[in-house]
């Protein structure tokens, strides 16, 4: 009795180091010696125990939960009530981010589970794993669950709230919470407890459910009498699937990542070069600042073959297609005609429609500039300098040659 008024006189404001020997002197004294506490006295040290597992050090977690396993291996039926007082402070630490405390304490309670029969932690495990708002904590109550449901056979699982978490676990969007709560399932229905799929509120997880219990309940194929397996069988009688993709679909996908990885290699290379047109005077030149080589214009004929066979028919007089004569230009005289052979000024509509093409023109060109300036500027805003001189120069050299068709269509219209 002194050892526990000792413990409770510690104040909360006590450091983590007294607190940690103060459950180290108390597991050895208690393990050690014949104590006769009683269970309402045990349980007057759940405040105590809540603050050491309230604790953000890891190492004040362990102790406490290693004092619990202890005192519970030496006398259960003393720890039953302190240990479903102590729940919440259970599940709180399944809430934390930290997953070696998370681990530990799973494991902890693992053990209290199998040596003290506080069943009334079940209500509260059901709770926590379809309230918590961390996947975490409602995975590992999952967990916590399916334990009991093996090592407390005499508590009634069969409850609707028992049934509607279950339900609900299957339908969680956490992944891991889906397996965990699925895992409670199956060792349900390994138990001859029912009731589950009648509370799955999802109509296709529903005929999975029913499926899946229709073909365990008809007996394996491909096992004969006297134990002989069938041809095609595994050791459990149960027919190994064949894969339906065959070796041409492999190679499909072989060749689909070969090409998808050149892609993505020439899109690399390409930062920092423009998607410039084509023209007669930069065709020479594109080999310069594109990673594509220059490809040759083939003629219709050449691609489908026999297009070398056209050509020499065609030199040789062969059949051409007749062409139509010109149309006689009608004579102009007099006054009319002699101002029609002067050469007349632009007009305004001329004038205007050269400006705006080469305003597009220079607009598109800068609006390709910009996107290109937005690839070559990382992620912190720095700028690589080859990449941005090669783009400004090549930005500037097709600035160059809208000037000058400018200027040829100025010097046609004059």
């Amino acid at each position: 009795t002194h050892i526990i008024t000792s413990l409770l006189d510690l104040s909360p404001k006590v450091d983590w180091q007294r607190k940690t020997e103060a459950l180290d002197k108390f597991s050895a004294a208690y393990t050690s010696s014949s104590l006769r506490v009683s269970s309402s006295e045990m349980a007057q040290l759940n405040v105590f125990f809540s603050v050491c597992l309230g604790d953000l050090r890891s190492s004040l977690i362990r102790s406490a939960l290693d004092c619990l396993v202890n005192i519970t291996l030496h006398n259960p039926s003393n720890t039953t009530l302190l240990l479903t007082l102590l729940t919440p402070s259970f599940i709180n630490l399944l809430s934390q981010t930290v997953k070696v405390i998370q681990v530990m304490t799973v494991q902890s309670v693992k053990s209290l589970m199998q040596h003290c029969k506080f069943t009334k932690c079940v209500p509260l495990f059901v709770e926590a794993a379809v309230r918590r708002e961390q996947k975490s904590c409602r995975s590992w109550c999952f967990v916590l669950l399916h334990h009991a449901l093996l090592n407390f056979p005499e508590a009634t699982f069969e409850s609707s709230s028992f049934l509607k978490a279950c339900a609900r676990g299957m339908e969680d969007p956490a992944q891991q919470v889906r397996m965990e709560a699925r895992k409670v399932y199956d060792a349900m229905q390994e138990g001859g407890k029912r009731g589950v799929r009648g509370m799955v509120s999802n109509a296709r997880l529903r005929t999975i459910l029913e499926s899946k219990g229709a073909a365990k309940a008809q007996p394996a194929k491909g096992v004969g009498v006297g134990g002989n397996k069938g041809k095609g069988s595994t050791a459990d009688g149960m027919k190994m699937r064949r894969t339906s993709l065959g070796g041409t679909a492999l190679k499909t996908l072989v060749t689909k990542g070969t090409v998808m990885k050149d892609m993505r290699d020439r899109r690399k290379s390409c930062v920092g070069v423009l998607p410039l047109p084509i023209t007669p005077e930069r065709k020479e030149e594109k080999g310069k600042f594109s990673p594509f080589p220059v490809v040759e214009e083939k003629k219709l004929g050449d691609s489908f073959g026999g297009g070398e066979g056209r050509e020499q028919e065609r030199q040789k007089g062969g059949k051409q297609r007749p062409k139509r004569p010109p149309k006689p230009e009608a004579p102009r005289s007099g006054a009319r005609g002699e101002a029609a052979k002067a050469k007349a000024p632009p007009s305004a509509a001329a004038i205007e429609k050269v400006y705006k093409a080469h305003k597009v023109a220079i607009d598109e060109l800068m609006q390709t500039l910009q996107e290109e300036m937005t690839l070559i500027s990382g992620v912190d805003g720095r700028e690589k300098d080859g990449e941005y001189l090669e783009a400004v120069k090549v930005c500037l050299e097709a600035r160059r040659d809208i000037d000058e068709k400018l200027l040829e269509k100025v010097e046609r219209l004059l």
